[in-house]
């Protein structure tokens, strides 16, 4: 075997023999072979060895892990026994302790246990569709302990290939798209890159996690901001330099670039294995002038190349990050007077109208069934006759729910066939402002008697704002919410899509950190990203406002109370559900709306067992309780002093 890396593995099952396979094939090259194999049963492992023509068999993994001539040991039994295995491993002289798809917790464990031993992740998050979340508690783990090594991502690109559809259109293909009756269905598409090589949304997280330069808030509202150095070789001033800007919403107040003597922060120090560690001072000024009522500001920074190297351009931007800026300044708003709503009743039909907004309540259906805005000439519809807001509690199943039929879609689907509203009752008034209030409460008897209450108020400004309470009742069956929202129709032709909040990129609740606060725009066509097999899409965490407009500038807002998230889609989530290439989707002419107060995380560093999210992002609470405000918006209007005027407003009542 000459000088080649002498590979032990332990098990004895079908991984193992892949692993066995490859390791026959580099020993042609004299690179490594496979020298031992370790298993609970000696004939197993005698059987196992003569195969793949492998030296020695023990029947303990105790003597393999014992072998002096042993280079290195590939465990290849079960997920659930690595860790006691891999210890196992490490107290019989290897070099780097390593595993797979070990939670945050145990990687936190071992970093706390000040092992001297590295730890490296052979494989811990899996990149399957609409994944990678939860990244970044790995990262605060690898960038917290020095014994942590980091990982390897399953895995970097898609493994199909072109197919074409009968009317032309050309596809992804993956398995039982050739006929074959046994298959891995899309498992072949495990990547952070489409097939053809189109990035995913998740990249975004990998990315922000991946700078080898960190930023550590000290005191951003007063531009004290600690900057961590985990290059191996580079001085922060050799090669880069610092922009800055302070933000104030979507605007840029002020910018500049941090003088280069600040940037003298050194390289991970070769005997300590510490990085190189500096605070700079960023000239954080807000003015009374700065400042608008309801609005908030950041600190941007960007790390970026002084001068082009290896394909990359001078200025490009290695690294960044965002620091919410606490002015020290009052920037409260006097309440505005409004004209009194005019409001009319017909049977359970109640109007209620104002100069730019009329609205229509239907108390047998429990929901807005008419919304129009004035658009300077002529009412039009802001929403689809008789889909206004109603209960949401069900969202498409990405790749990792499904985990092969054994995920938690089981818990998904249960919250898919909601059933009828059940109104209780409804309330009407005319407060002393002006404005008027309709109180809807309800339940979904097949939703375990969910509660669903909502509070609408008509202002005379033209908006309507929604205080919306959701009492789940969950049981075996009902574990957690994969979604707590609203859901209604936007007619067709509204498919300019704007909104303040995290992105550009689509996030949820444990993937949004590699994202920024901004003004972001797109289509609706163009939010849906094709994943190899369709599922959950779209969706946007952290968001103060969503305007959908036509070519006029004109369509519907809805502004957040305070934040919330969205998805603007031609597609229900059922029909995302379906699981199918996405050329096989039906889409819808007009927009699927989603306001929701929070959606089940995406997971990311398991496919395969019962429950794949982590449990700190399942919506599990016993009461969800969050608001928004719909209102027409015209090309004249700046939508975000709209909104914050909407928001200073409904905060104030």
């Amino acid at each position: 075997m000459g000088n080649c890396l002498k590979v032990g593995i332990l098990g004895a099952g079908n991984i193992a023999g892949s692993m066995a396979e490859a390791l026959n094939e580099l020993q042609k090259e004299g690179k490594a072979c496979a020298y031992a194999v370790a298993s609970r049963s000696q004939e197993k492992a005698l059987e196992f060895a003569r195969k793949w023509n492998i030296t020695r068999a023990y029947s303990s993994y105790e003597e393999l892990a014992s072998d002096p001539e042993v280079d290195l040991i590939y465990i290849a039994t079960p997920h659930s026994l690595h860790y006691e295995q891999a210890k196992l491993m490490t107290e019989t002289g290897i070099d780097v302790y390593s595993g797979m798809y070990y939670r945050p917790e145990v990687l936190v464990e071992y970093g706390k246990s000040d092992a001297a031993l590295p730890m490296i992740e052979c494989e811990y998050e899996h990149a399957m569709g609409n994944s990678e979340g939860n990244f970044d508690e790995y990262w605060d783990a690898f960038d917290t302990y020095r014994n942590l090594q980091g990982g390897f991502i399953w895995d970097f690109v898609d493994q199909s290939i072109y197919l074409t559809a009968a009317d032309g259109t050309r596809y992804f293909g993956y398995g039982g798209d050739y006929g074959e009756n046994v298959h891995d269905d899309n498992f072949c598409a495990n990547g952070l890159l489409l097939p053809d090589r189109t990035v995913q949304p998740e990249m975004a997280e990998v990315r922000y996690h991946y700078q080898q330069i960190k930023f550590q808030n000290v005191d951003a509202s007063h531009g004290r901001v600690l900057l961590k150095n985990f290059c191996l070789f580079t001085d922060i001033a050799e090669k880069y330099e610092l922009h800055w800007s302070i933000q104030r919403d979507d605007a840029i107040l002020r910018e500049g670039m941090l003088d280069a003597a600040q940037l003298d922060i050194p390289c991970v120090d070769s005997l300590t294995n510490q990085p190189g560690v500096g605070e700079v001072q960023i000239p954080v000024t807000l003015t009374e002038s700065d400042l608008r009522p309801g609005s908030e500001y950041f600190l941007n920074l960007s790390l970026c190349l002084k001068e082009g190297e290896k394909g990359l351009p001078a200025g490009y931007r290695v690294a960044r990050e965002q620091f919410t800026i606490v002015p020290e300044v009052n920037q409260m708003a006097e309440e505005a007077t409004q004209p009194p709503v005019t409001i009319s009743q017909e049977g359970n039909i109640l109007r209620a109208e104002t100069e730019t907004l009329r609205v229509e309540f239907d108390g047998t259906l429990g929901r807005i069934t008419s919304l129009q805005g004035w658009d300077g000439t002529q009412w039009r519809d802001l929403l689809v006759s008789g889909e206004g807001p109603q209960g949401d509690f069900f969202r498409a199943s990405t790749d990792n729910d499904r985990a092969f039929g054994a995920g938690q879609n089981i818990y998904i689907g249960m919250w898919q066939e909601k059933g009828n509203y059940r109104v209780q009752s409804v309330e009407t008034g005319r407060q002393a402002d002006g404005t008027a209030t309709v109180t809807i409460r309800g339940s979904y008897p097949a939703l375990n008697n969910l509660a669903l209450n909502t509070v609408y108020t008509v202002f005379g400004g033209g908006y309507v704002g929604a205080e919306v309470e959701i009492v789940p009742n969950y049981n075996d069956d009902l574990a957690f919410l994969s979604v707590a929202g609203m859901t209604m129709q936007v007619p067709q032709g509204y498919e300019q899509l704007t909104w303040l909040g995290n992105g550009p990129e689509e996030t949820y609740i444990d993937r949004y950190r590699g994202t920024t606060v901004g003004k972001w725009q797109t289509t609706v066509t163009d939010n849906f990203f094709p994943y190899v097999q369709t599922s959950e899409t779209g969706n946007h965490v952290g968001v103060r406002y969503v305007a959908l407009t036509d070519e006029t500038g004109f369509g519907l807002m809805a502004a957040a109370t305070e934040t919330m998230e969205f998805s603007a889609l031609h597609y229900t989530a059922e029909e995302l559900n379906r699981g199918v290439h996405p050329y096989e989707l039906n889409a819808e002419a007009n927009v699927i709306l989603r306001l929701n107060a929070i959606q089940l995380g995406v997971g990311g560093d398991d496919g395969w067992t019962r429950l794949v999210t982590h449990e700190q992002y399942r919506p599990h609470a016993p009461v969800y309780r969050y608001g928004f405000i719909l209102g027409a918006i015209t090309s004249d209007d700046d939508a975000t002093a709209l909104a914050r005027s909407w928001q200073t407003s409904v905060a104030a009542k």
